[in-house]
């Protein structure tokens, strides 16, 4: 009987395990909330290794145990878990998490998760800056993130002028941020934007140390677009923008320009003469047999500009592959028309990348990158600046054609040139200035994995090639003022044709190890150590030759006796050896230290060594009871802080510890001798530059994570900073060295807070605002104290960059006595309609006094140049298939100069008025802005004051953009995504309107090109 009751109870154990372990088929497709399918979401049954990713089509299928739970991760999106209770299909909705505390954020040789980061690292994707109508990847950034201040000083197509400073100064020398490129040291405005993934910037020493000696100024880290295991994806992606010139001056009718210039030399214009100029059917009288008069109004900014040129953006990708081997390539164009009417003014970029990665085995994956990409900057051989240099100061009396109709006399050349240079002629017959960029880079990685737990080993290295070809053929030409014999001005001594080749290749390799070490209980501890190898060599070579023969191109001829080349070769090498350390206990406590000790060719032997430490904490107190209990709706709150050291290799030159002979020629007994010279000591005691920086921050995620603030307050200081010994007298006839003798601090704070939420279940919105500013001051600097009038750019005690100037008031309308003219910085030139400087010492005489900061005299000290309290302000909102974005951007405070020959237009001949001087003062006008004309002086009017320094301060509509998915009905097209956008559409600011406040510290107008206000139409296409 037990035995029968024994098989009745083995039968059911058998039949309940075959039960338990009974497998089901599961499938399904997985969207976002906009009926968007996700490719690549990660499909765990819950408590098990059993998982699968959704492929390209979204869809899935899994055999999971019966009943079983479905977990699904998916980066940027919320982690789902579906519970199946029986049922086999399924259409799963992942809602968006936009600020998921398990995002992975790139940092220096790795990633982290966000939330585990202790150092101040801001992160921008790649979309957010595609839509965007800008000339490349660096100017896309401004103002998008805090304390990343990017600048422009020109709207030139290709030259634009940009400037990239996180966190403000380090050195007063040079020091760029490191730009790494998929780990390879590139720039940012090469890129194609719609090859990038993602862009990480590292501010602090704690994030950047990792990187030692180029860290100093800031780490930019680009992470790439890859491919993905799918069915293979088409891309293509187009852009068409239609510019206009924003801010730039405007010319004045001949007759005004001459009116000013009779004024400013005491003579009254006559009625007949103003009438001649206002006659359009008078436009020259015949003064002489080799000479006329023009009395034309030609307003050469009309004749020389278009009003409205266009750029255009077209990106062709493909990705996609297996498990084992997936890959993705693109090709990209961007093209920009400048606006000068004739010749060459544009700018052409080309770029072509191919990822590709490889499974080898379960121990082993490949990745090789190709990159190349280049870019064509065309302009006249005068430049294009030169040429708007003319177009601004031409003489509007003077014609573009030579008249021909009116003067019986032929003349070799149809356009006019007897009043000053003809731009119009320039761009068309004065040649050609061409500058070719081109980049060519392979890359490779191999990373070794699982042979241990936790351990991995990784090799990887680059080569590019950076080649940059400059040719300039300048074709002289003559203008007549009648005749055949006679001319006036040429614009070259002779035809000339110049070349310059360089050559740049930089090789790197690394090895990295990395070790997780992490526990399942408490303890996240990860450990990472490498070594890395880089050379770098530079090959220039230069020549040039004049009296060439008109239609000839080549070196081969012309005129030996002007014929001149140069060459230049530099090698540097720097060897490096770096660690990092991270460990969380309870996710609560973090600790992260780095040390990097960087070996450089280019210090003397004793000196090439440095060592970089850093070192951060972090306390996350949302994970702790008594705040979870105290503040639900807060989901995190986390305080960081840190301290460490960075460097600045860049500014060390590659031999400076050497004693270098340069070439030259001098006269020597009435002929011209080669020579040889020293021109710059050698500075065998010159070592690196050292930036202590110290940073304290908090990280607050509130609201169910729709609520995230981010805010830092930051010191740096350059203790020893590479300075010039002025106090050394300069008898010696040698050019002095820099020495480790300066000091600069910064300080700052900057914060972030941005708000996402959803609008129903098919929309959502996003708020988002930014600022941040720095503060420098040179602490030493070889006991420099001296002051000018203007720009000072280096001054103890002092801001980098401080404008002094004298304090206005008003124009003298009464008549001035002989003695207080004296006072005047116009002496006894000083008259009524002159500018009233204020005397603000003792001394009667207004002036500088003795020109330091002790003793200014007269002068004041009205800010800096450099932009402060800079500022990002975005919103927008999605619903169903629209979408809508406005992003503001601007800067607080910031002053700039206007310079002398702007606001003077009649210090000389080739000087002219602009519409902004249309108010100036006579005995009719007595309440003008601008003093009195005055020919070839007046200079004391235009003295630095408050009265010319420009207030930069802006509010700017960056961008708006207004986005439609429309419907595709097409079996082969996916998606299909068309947007209107406007970029730079107008600003608030107190500048005066023919400027732009983001113009140069020193602006003027005779070679200003404006910056653009662009309205685009884009359409994005993805293919089955």
């Amino acid at each position: 009987m037990k035995t029968k009751y024994y098989w009745i109870w083995a039968y059911l154990i058998i039949i309940s395990a075959s039960a338990f372990g009974q497998k089901i088929p599961v499938s399904g497709i997985v969207k976002d909330a906009k009926g968007e399918i996700l490719a690549g979401v990660t499909i765990l049954e819950q408590g098990t290794k059993n998982g699968t990713f959704s492929r390209a089509d979204g869809k899935f299928s899994i055999d999971i145990n019966k009943n079983g739970k479905l977990e699904f991760k998916y980066i940027g999106f919320r982690n789902t878990t579906l519970e199946t209770l029986g049922k086999t299909t399924f259409e799963v909705v992942l809602l968006e998490d936009f600020y998921a505390l398990d995002e992975v954020v790139v940092v220096g040789y790795g990633t982290q998760k966000k939330i585990n980061l202790t150092g101040a690292v801001s992160q921008i994707n790649g979309d957010d800056i595609v839509l965007k109508n800008t000339p490349n990847v660096l100017s896309s950034l401004q103002g998008e993130l805090s304390s990343v201040v990017v600048t422009q000083s020109s709207g030139q197509p290709g030259e634009e002028g940009l400037d990239l400073k996180i966190r403000g100064y380090s050195s007063a020398n040079s020091m760029a941020p490191l730009v790494l490129i998929d780990g390879m040291e590139g720039s940012l405005e090469t890129l194609n934007p719609n090859d990038v993934e993602s862009i990480s910037v590292l501010k602090d020493a704690a994030s950047a140390s990792i990187y030692g000696s180029k860290a100093g100024g800031g780490v930019v880290l680009v992470t790439m677009k890859s491919g993905k295991a799918g069915k293979a994806e088409v891309m293509y992606n187009s852009l068409l923008g239609f510019k206009r010139q924003g801010r730039m001056p405007g010319r004045l009718n001949s007759w005004e320009e001459n009116e000013i210039v009779e004024r400013a030399n005491n003579r009254i214009p006559t009625f007949q003469t103003m009438e001649w100029f206002k006659n359009p059917n008078l436009n020259t009288i015949l003064r002489s047999s080799s000479l006329l008069t023009y009395y034309d109004n030609t307003n050469w900014l009309k004749e020389g500009l278009y009003k409205t040129t266009y750029n255009n953006r077209h990106n062709v990708s493909v990705r996609g592959g297996d498990k084992n081997l997936n890959y993705r390539a693109s090709l990209g164009y961007y093209g920009d028309e400048g606006f000068l009417r004739y010749g060459p003014d544009g700018f052409d970029r080309y770029n072509f990348r191919l990822n590709v990665n490889s499974t080898l085995s379960k121990y082993f994956v490949l990745s090789t990158k190709g990159d190349f990409n280049t870019s064509t900057v065309k302009q006249s051989s005068y430049s294009s600046k030169g040429i708007l240099n003319l177009l601004y100061r031409g003489r509007t009396r003077m014609p573009v054609l030579f008249p021909v109709d009116e003067d019986p006399i032929p003349t070799p050349n149809v356009y006019a040139g007897q009043d000053g240079a003809n731009p119009i002629d320039m761009m068309l017959n004065a040649g050609t200035l061409n500058n070719v960029t081109e980049n060519q880079s392979i890359q490779f990685s191999l990373l070794a994995k699982d042979f241990v737990k936790g351990l991995n080993f990784n090799v990887s290295g680059y080569r590019n090639y950076r080649f940059a070809n400059i040719d300039k053929h300048l074709q002289r030409l003559t203008w007549y003022s009648r005749g055949l014999n006679e001319y006036r001005y040429s614009q070259t001594q002779s035809s000339s044709i110049e070349r310059q080749r360089n050559k740049e290749i930089r090789d790197n390799l690394n090895f990295i190890v990395n070790y997780d070490l992490s526990t399942k209980t408490n303890h996240l501890l990860k450990l990472m150590g490498g070594a890395e190898m880089e050379r770098f060599t530079r090959d220039r070579l230069f020549a040039s030759k004049g009296d060439m023969p008109d239609g000839l191109g080549s070196l081969n001829f012309g005129s030996s006796e002007t014929a001149k080349n140069t060459d230049l070769i530099e090698r540097s090498l720097i060897n490096s050896f770096f660690g990092r350390l991270n460990y969380a206990y309870k996710e609560k406590y973090l600790l992260e230290a780095n040390l990097r000790h960087d070996i450089s060719s280019r210090l003397a032997p004793g000196n090439r060594g440095a060592t970089f430490p850093s070192l951060s904490l972090g306390w996350l107190l949302s994970k702790e009871s008594f705040f979870e209990n105290t503040f639900r709706s807060i989901n995190t709150f986390k305080i960081r802080g840190s301290w460490g050291q960075l460097g600045n290799a860049e500014s060390l030159g590659v031999y400076d510890y050497l004693d270098i002979l340069e070439s030259g020629q001098t006269l020597i007994g009435g002929s011209i001798a080669s020579t040889h010279y020293l021109k710059t000591l050698a500075s065998k005691e010159k070592t690196w530059e050292i930036i202590e920086s110290m940073n304290i921050g908090v990280d607050i995620n509130a609201f169910n994570n729709r609520l995230m603030f981010t805010g830092d307050i930051y010191s740096k200081k350059n203790k020893n900073m590479l300075a010039s010994m002025l106090g050394i007298p300069s008898l010696i006839g040698v050019n002095l060295p820099y020495f480790n003798v300066g000091e600069l601090k910064t300080d700052g704070w900057e914060l972030e807070v941005k708000w996402r939420d959803k609008i129903g279940k098919k929309g959502n919105y996003w708020l988002g605002f930014n600022i941040a500013d720095s503060r420098n001051k040179l602490i030493r600097y070889d006991g420099v104290n001296v002051i000018n009038e203007g720009i000072v750019p280096l001054l103890e005690g002092y801001p980098l960059n401080t404008i002094w100037g004298y304090r206005t008031d008003g124009l003298f309308n009464e008549t001035i006595s002989p003695q207080e003219a004296l006072y005047q910085p116009g002496g006894a030139l000083t008259s009524r309609g002159d500018l009233k400087y204020l005397n603000l010492d003792d001394d009667p005489n207004i002036n500088g006094g003795a020109f330091t900061p002790e003793n200014p005299g007269d002068l004041v000290n009205f800010g800096s140049t450099d932009p402060r309290y800079t500022y990002g302000f975005n919103l927008g909102a999605s619903w169903k298939k629209f979408s809508l974005s406005v992003f503001l951007q601007g800067v607080g405070q910031r002053k700039f100069l206007l310079d002398a020959e702007t606001l003077n237009p009649t210090q000389g001949s080739l000087y002219q008025a602009m519409d902004f001087h249309r108010d100036y003062w006579t005995e009719s006008n007595l309440n003008a802005f601008f003093p009195r004309p005055f020919y070839q002086g007046g200079s004391y009017n235009y003295k630095p004051a408050d009265r010319w320094i420009q207030n930069g301060a802006y509010l700017r509509i960056k961008n708006v953009t207004l986005g439609y998915d429309i419907p595709a009905n097409i079996k082969w097209i996916k998606k299909v995504n068309a947007f209107i956008a406007g970029e730079n559409l107008g600003e608030i600011t107190k500048s005066w309107k023919q400027f732009d406040p983001e113009a140069p510290a020193i602006t003027g107008s005779h070679a200003w090109y404006a910056f653009n206000r662009t309205l685009s139409l884009g359409l994005n296409i993805t293919f089955k």
